[in-house]
């Protein structure tokens, strides 16, 4: 091992160096040691500063003395490390190089002896420091546990006063709910006030819903600051549906920050700024699985940490809510059990003296009733029976009882009929309005109309009832009746054929005059004057009028005597009407008025058409004689399986009291028309029953006295088969 020395080649350029270092070796070495000896002594007063500096925190419980201490320490510790290190290294290189050069090597020793132990005292007091360091961590790491022990004491002290209060308040509101005597009203009264006052909660109150379900509606609200109550809020579940859905899908809604939270959000609009809420904390108010309410807590102010002692506290509130509705109702019910108790013992000594009544009055009335009442067992066997049983039958009350319906009353070719009545009887099958023959005591035999039901009486065993009532007079009235209204049939149908064939034989000469009326008019028999021709075309006119009424009552007789035949076919109904138009073109232009038709092109029907013509004539011919201005307007209309003819005028108009006899024969429409217009009353009449009885159609009528009328005919568009059906003849009285 080479050992170098200032002379070797190795270091040419310290030459100048090597002899000043030489020169004052033992100066440099003497102030080197000096300095290490400082630093030592540093290292020292540090390690003692450390020490008290745990001492310290030890024993006061401020964490800033402590964090400054130890910021302090920790920038002159890492300093004088490096400068005892350096200095260390320095010295032991330096006596390493220059030992050789001491003439008296008693100075080396000296210094690698004073090296040694700088070495020892510097190693020490540096694991001393850092020892002591690891204990000022730990310290601060126990100061920080007993820091978060007190805390949590401090806290659960708080929580335990709290809970009192809580309890207290609870104590206070179940001892108020059990004085039967307080209202819910006055209870949750009460109950927001605690409530505030033990939370030191700005606003409680009490929502309940409302029947439908879509709003909460405020029952009782209290304010803490100004010590006042309030109700009558409302909130609509529309425009908060979050909230809504929150409160009834939870039992406590705790709400740190109202106006940030995304189930109060909502709220912010107008509701949370207006009360200056900050916090909300809300619990359901449950009763038979189903949300009835909302205790609320409302934090005036900033943003609130509920706690969870809280949030229990609110719940107990809400469950004795819950308990003041279901004891009310529970009082309610019981006052109503105790009324209708008393009420109930009332209407049965009511029901027990009427009972008596009615058993008085059901065997006087039995007794008494026009009609054989008949009382037996499962047997047949008689139990009981009334006095017109007795007259009827012929056979007393005290013969009868104990003796077989079938031994007394039942024919012997009728045996096996009354067997299977009686067994229709006991299987449950209630006979009503039976005919029956029975045989009375002296052999003779009466008709009854029996009515029997099988019941059970107190003791569960079959009971029959029977009763029965003598028909032999009504089925002989009966068969008079029939006789006779044979009689008046035939009499009716011979007298409407006689009507039929007179009004035939005087429709026939009745043609010839009208011929050889309308002859003579166009000039064919010679030159007539004015006045022949006007007093030829009065009778021409009377003629024809007589020649409709015929007809009318011609065809009345037939539909009446179920004579009248139809025909049915194809009919165009615009081609029908243009008919009619141009059958009642000289009215339309003599009153001059206005007249049109609106019907949609190939509308046809199966029906027949002579009879339909008819109908359509008379109510158009019936619109134009009563319009003496204006217009008359038909209308036609379908619908699914009808055809709608309406007949608009701008008539006279008919009032309610013309409306009730407007199709009844022989009747017509007072007004100042009522003379200048012929008629005998039977063509709406005929019309109404042409629809009716042949084309199965119908006839309405609306009018405004004054403004006119519209006729409205309804057909069928297949014309129903017709089936003969006698009427009462018009000419009845």
């Amino acid at each position: 091992m080479q050992i170098w020395t200032f002379d070797s080649p190795f270091l040419p350029s310290f030459f100048g160096f090597q002899h000043l270092l030489l020169a004052y070796k033992l100066e440099i070495t003497l102030s080197i040691f000096f300095v290490l000896t400082l630093v030592t002594i540093t290292l020292f007063v540090l390690e003692r500063e450390y020490r008290k500096s745990i001492e310290l925190k030890l024993s006061t419980s401020s964490l800033i003395t402590q964090f400054n201490y130890r910021e302090k320490f920790l920038a002159k510790i890492p300093a004088v490390r490096i400068v005892f290190i350096i200095g260390l290294v320095g010295l032991f290189l330096f006596v390493l190089f220059s030992y050789q050069h001491y003439q008296n090597q008693a100075y080396t020793m000296f210094f690698a002896t004073g090296i040694f132990i700088l070495n020892v005292i510097g190693t020490y007091f540096f694991g001393s420091l850092k020892r002591t360091q690891q204990t000022e961590h730990l310290v601060n790491k126990l100061h920080l546990h007993i820091k978060s022990t007190e805390e949590a004491q401090e806290e659960l002290l708080q929580a335990e006063r709290r809970l009192q209060q809580q309890s207290a308040s609870l104590a206070s509101l179940a001892a108020m709910q059990l004085n039967k005597k307080t209202s819910p009203k006055v209870f949750l009264r009460q109950l927001v006030r605690q409530s505030a006052e033990t939370l030191n909660v700005g606003r409680v109150s009490v929502w309940l819903y409302s029947e439908d379900k879509k709003a909460l509606e405020c029952d009782a609200l209290y304010d803490l600051e100004t010590q006042s109550y309030s109700h009558g809020q409302r909130l609509n579940a529309e425009d908060f549906p979050t909230y809504f859905a929150a409160i009834t899908a939870s039992r406590v809604v705790a709400v740190d920050d109202a106006g940030a939270d995304r189930i109060t959000h909502e709220f912010s609009g107008e509701y949370l700024p207006e009360n200056n809420v900050g916090a909300m904390l809300d619990a359901t108010i449950w009763q038979e699985d189903e949300v009835i309410g909302v205790l609320c807590h409302e934090h005036v102010g900033e943003t609130r940490h509920w706690r969870l002692d809280e949030e229990s506290y609110v719940g107990s509130l809400a469950d004795l809510a819950r308990l003041a509705f279901e004891l009310d109702k529970r009082q309610k019910v019981e006052t109503d059990l105790i009324e209708h108790q008393e009420s109930f013992e009332s209407m049965v000594q009511h029901r027990t003296a009427l009972i008596e009544n009615n058993a008085k009055l059901f065997r006087f009335l039995v007794e008494r009733a026009p009609v054989t009442i008949l009382y037996m067992n499962a047997a047949n066997e008689i139990l009981e029976m009334n006095p017109e049983a007795e007259r009827v039958s012929g056979y007393s009350r005290e013969y009868a009882i104990g003796r077989t319906y079938q031994s007394l009353f039942v024919p012997e070719d009728t045996v096996e009929e009354h067997e299977h009545y009686f067994f229709d009887v006991m299987q449950g099958s209630p006979v009503q309005g039976r005919d029956m023959k029975i045989r009375r005591a002296d052999g003779t035999t009466v008709d009854i109309s029996v009515s029997r039901s099988m019941e059970l009486d107190a003791e569960g065993n079959p009971v029959i009832i029977s009763i029965g009532q003598d028909v032999s007079q009504k089925k002989a009235l009966e068969a008079s009746l029939i006789r006779a209204r044979e009689a008046a049939e035939s009499a009716d149908r011979i007298k409407s054929m006689f009507v039929a064939s007179m009004s035939h034989e005087l429709r026939t000469p009745l043609n010839s005059i009208i011929g050889f009326i309308g002859v003579v008019l166009q000039g064919m028999s010679g030159k007539l004057n004015a006045k022949q021709s006007d007093q030829l075309s009065r009778a021409y006119f009377s003629a024809k009028h007589l020649l409709s009424l015929i007809s009318d009552v011609i065809d009345i007789s037939k539909i009446e005597a179920g004579f009248l035949e139809t025909h049915e076919e194809q009919v165009d109904i615009a081609e029908l009407l243009d008919e009619v138009y141009y059958t009642v073109e000289h009215l339309i232009k003599d009153k001059k008025l206005a007249f049109s038709i609106e019907c949609q092109k190939d509308l046809v029907i199966d029906t027949d058409r002579k009879r339909l013509f008819q109908v359509i004539l008379n109510v158009v011919s019936n619109a134009l004689k009563y319009t003496e201005k204006g217009y008359v307007h038909v209308v036609v209309k379908t619908e699914s399986e009808r055809v709608l003819v309406a007949v608009e005028d701008t008539g006279i108009g008919i009032d309610t009291a013309g409306l009730n006899k407007l199709f009844k024969p022989f009747e017509r429409i007072d007004s100042h028309l009522k003379i200048k217009t012929l008629g005998t009353g039977l063509g709406l009449y005929l019309t109404h029953s042409i629809l009716k009885l042949l084309l199965g159609g119908d006839i309405a009528v609306k009018s405004i006295v004054g403004k006119g009328s519209v006729f409205t005919v309804t057909l069928p568009y297949h014309m129903p088969k017709v089936e003969a059906v006698q009427m009462t003849s018009v000419l009845e009285p």
